[in-house]
């Protein structure tokens, strides 16, 4: 654990942590703290007596992070060659992709995104920010989607852990409910963009073709011209979009997620989660099909 204690921390630069962070903060019993902010990347205590406490993980340069030596106490802004231009194999055209989040994570739901990316927008400098979701941090995920959300067309549908624990039961199988998912999510960006629908549709491949349409064979409504590419996020700037958006919905999920059940969720399926699911079993019995997946095997 690497941490960092700063004294005697403006007002000002507290007030611009609170406006940027406002997403992150987090209800905390202790008097001597003024707020709370947790990322999955990193942590700060920002007492009363103005002092901040910063924790995470792995090493983090936090003067660079929030610049305090800076004339404008800029926060966060991770360096221009990090995310500000596309990944130079990504493909520019204009085209519909989807992709999944929540997938691997033993808490919060199942999110499925599909972002269309149209001539007008390929030369928007906003677009060039974007790449894999994967490759970036929490903080810089929120920053991408608040400049993307009003620019480009998306849907999102959201499987919350109720829905996704009686639909894994009855199908026994978690490619048949991310397949509902995207059928659902695709055929609604479709029908938003009427004049479009012959656009390219990029789906991000968890399973071969045949199958996909097979466990969509009861359902009435299937959207069938799709394109079926492996590591599609890092291959098509409409993936990659989508992956973002999708990525922003499942953070704010789960956060929505810890401050009704006042716990901890973090991210993944390592030992140390493992360790909560169990411990969250015992205290919430029943309700926990509300925020954990439950075939996910906790031993």
């Amino acid at each position: 654990m690497t941490n960092k204690t700063i004294k005697n921390v403006s007002d000002k630069l507290i007030n611009q942590i609170k406006i940027k962070y406002a997403n992150f903060i987090v209800s905390i019993n202790n008097k001597n703290i003024d707020f709370f902010i947790k990322t999955n990347d990193f942590s700060l205590n920002i007492f009363k007596n103005k002092t901040i406490l910063l924790q995470s993980k792995h090493v983090i340069n936090f003067e660079e992070i929030l610049e305090i030596n800076g004339a404008e106490n800029k926060l966060f802004k991770p360096k221009t060659e990090e995310y500000e231009k596309v990944d130079k194999n990504v493909t520019c055209e204009e085209s519909i992709g989807c992709d999944e989040v929540g997938v691997g994570d033993f808490f919060g739901p199942l999110v499925i995104a599909a972002c269309f990316i149209d001539n007008n927008l390929l030369n928007n400098s906003v677009i060039h920010r974007i790449k894999d979701s994967k490759k970036l941090t929490d903080i810089q995920i929120e920053s991408i989607y608040n400049d993307i959300k009003n620019v480009v067309k998306y849907s999102v549908y959201v499987m919350d852990n109720d829905t996704y624990n009686k639909l894994h039961f009855k199908y026994k199988n978690g490619n048949i409910l991310k397949a509902l998912a995207h059928n659902k999510t695709i055929n609604d960006i479709i029908n938003k963009l009427n004049h479009f629908k012959k656009t390219r549709v990029i789906l991000d491949q968890f399973v071969n073709k045949n199958k996909y349409f097979e466990y969509l064979k009861t359902e009435k409504d299937i959207y069938q011209n799709i394109e079926f590419v492996t590591k599609a996020e890092s291959k098509f700037i409409s993936v990659a979009c989508a992956s973002i958006i999708a990525r922003h919905y499942f953070i704010n999920n789960v956060k929505m997620l810890e401050k009704k059940y006042k716990i901890s969720l973090p991210f993944g399926a390592s030992n140390e989660v493992k360790l909560l699911v169990r411990k969250y079993k015992k205290e919430f019995g029943d309700e926990t099909r509300n925020f954990i997946k439950l075939h996910f095997k906790d031993d």
